[in-house]
């Protein structure tokens, strides 16, 4: 299980192409008691200790779980010492300290080491002697060190004593922990580290060469901590930093912030919205993943036969293919009479922002009430010329291709296309040039979108649900989700409500410290 997890996080994450929300302020690399650890263990975990109740609680109001952490505490503490007849509120809260660090194997779930601090030593004393006897003999024991409680391993615990003394190095030394807690945010209640080569090393034990996930590129480290933003004590942060020997190429370029879709585009009462900039990055990324069939199944059957794999395509490579398939399919247009390339007559014209989102529609989805919402599609263009060509194409590809009619209509001053739907005598959906962008919507969403663009109806910007929340996210953001939960769900389902609101998702590259990070957001309503 907990392969699988590390495995599919790191697979996640590598795969992601989209720009980022701003760097947290770093704070120091490691936290107190991370730096006990001992370097021969693969990770370790770092929480904080007398105020762990408090976070765990706030995350359970976050969740809709209630506030009150004290089963929680307790459930854990059972879970810990069993049978011990130990209270986490008479035991341990009367002398925990400030953090609670685990350091651990991940190929043996028995050799772990845990580190309590104390600040009262007779309490913290009293405690060891209460749970010593219901581990007497055993591989696991529990003792009173310098300023903390250590339970796990035996051989575990005496390499943290040779670490506290200087005779053995400390996990926290190795250049990975410095790497990836560089740009991990200061404020954070919760760490966790694991080495990359001992990733590594648990790609090769599932079966799956490191460089067919990462290439030529070794993984030093991926870091995570859970924090608490200033500026929201109703909101809770959640950072992913991986390390890597060499830079990773930024998907695009840092441009500005985010902003003019939000405002000039995007209805008050938007269901959802997925914005960032360059629509090239994801064009790009998925004729890449469409050329990477081969190499997948290649792989696959390498394994099989018990073979070596293939390594993964370098950038130049990668790039090369998608190059491929953009000339490939520029070819097949020019074949049926289109003189398009698709490379210079489209993608060269979206480097702007861009975005997708949801909008409420009591008359469902191309008339199917049980799916009330119509989808949209926007991007800038930076130059209108350019744009008005793109809808051309569209519209000539539709109608020769795919033998689409398309009807021309005029709403709101905007001449636009669109593909009738003979069932619901509506539209399956309208494109065409609204305000400073093209837009694609479903059904007869677009009036939505005009009337915004034309000042007749309150953006998503100046909302009351959208500010309440913009607050929580870190100016500068390159590329943001915005789900406001509950609306969602109601909309969807009339008396759904959900007590959060999953507010940002983003990936973050920075080339100077070889790092990617990934960042999540959530705040309560």
């Amino acid at each position: 299980m907990k392969r699988a997890a590390v495995l599919f996080m790191i697979l996640a994450v590598l795969s992601l192409s989209a720009p980022a929300l701003a760097a947290p302020p770093a704070g120091a690399p490691v936290d107190p008691g991370a730096d006990l650890i001992p370097a021969g263990y693969d990770g370790f975990i770092n929480l904080a200790g007398r105020d762990l109740p408090a976070h765990l609680a706030k995350l359970r109001a976050l969740l809709g779980l209630g506030a009150d952490a004290s089963a929680s505490m307790q459930g854990i503490t059972d879970a810990i010492f069993p049978g011990a007849g130990v209270s986490y509120a008479n035991d341990i809260a009367p002398w925990l300290g400030e953090h609670i660090t685990i350091g651990f194997r991940l190929d043996d779930e028995n050799d772990f080491v845990a580190l309590a601090a104390t600040t009262d030593t007779a309490r913290s004393d009293a405690f060891v002697q209460k749970v010593s006897p219901a581990l007497a003999g055993g591989a696991i024991t529990i003792t009173a060190l310098e300023g903390y409680v250590a339970y796990g391993a035996v051989e575990g615990i005496r390499q943290v004593v040779s670490v506290m003394s200087g005779e053995a190095a400390a996990l926290a030394e190795a250049p990975g922990v410095q790497q990836v807690f560089s740009r991990l945010p200061v404020d954070r209640f919760a760490a966790a580290y694991v080495d990359g080569e001992a990733v590594t090393h648990l790609l090769l034990a599932s079966g799956i060469d490191s460089g067919m996930v990462l290439g030529d590129n070794a993984l030093t480290g991926i870091g995570f901590a859970a924090s608490s933003p200033a500026d929201n004590p109703e909101a809770a942060r959640f950072d992913v930093a991986l390390g890597f020997s060499e830079p990773v190429p930024a998907p695009v370029p840092s441009t500005a912030a985010l902003g003019s879709l939000v405002e000039k585009a995007v209805p008050a009462d938007a269901l959802g919205l997925f914005t960032a900039y360059d629509l090239r990055v994801p064009v790009r990324a998925g004729l890449y993943a469409f050329a990477l069939q081969t190499y997948v199944q290649d792989g696959m059957e390498a394994a099989a036969k018990g073979e070596p794999l293939p390594k993964m395509p370098t950038q130049s490579q990668s790039a090369s293919m998608a190059d491929s398939l953009l000339a490939t399919g520029s070819l097949m247009l020019r074949s049926t009479g289109l003189q398009i390339s698709l490379e210079q007559d489209v993608l060269d014209w979206l480097s702007g922002e861009y975005a997708l989102g949801l909008l409420p529609n009591p008359a469902g989805l191309w008339g199917a009430p049980s799916i009330p919402v119509d989808g949209f599609a926007m991007t800038q263009i930076i130059d209108r010329n350019a744009t008005m060509n793109i809808v051309e194409i569209l519209s000539r590809v539709l109608a020769s291709q795919f033998e689409l009619t398309l009807n021309l209509v005029n709403i709101g001053g905007y001449d636009l296309r669109a593909v009738p739907d003979t069932a619901s005598g509506g539209n399956l959906f309208i494109f065409g040039m609204v305000g400073d962008f093209l837009v694609v919507a479903t059904g007869d969403s677009i009036q939505q979108l005009v009337d915004v663009a034309s000042g007749s109806a309150p953006n998503l910007a100046g909302s009351a649900a959208w500010q309440a929340r913009a607050r929580s996210v870190e100016p500068g953001s390159e590329a943001l989700l915005y789900v406001p939960a509950s609306e969602t769900l109601n909309t969807l389902s009339e008396g759904m409500t959900a007590p959060y609101d999953f507010a940002m998702l983003s990936v973050d590259v920075v080339e100077e410290s070889k790092l990617v990070i990934v960042s999540a957001l959530v705040v309560a309503r």
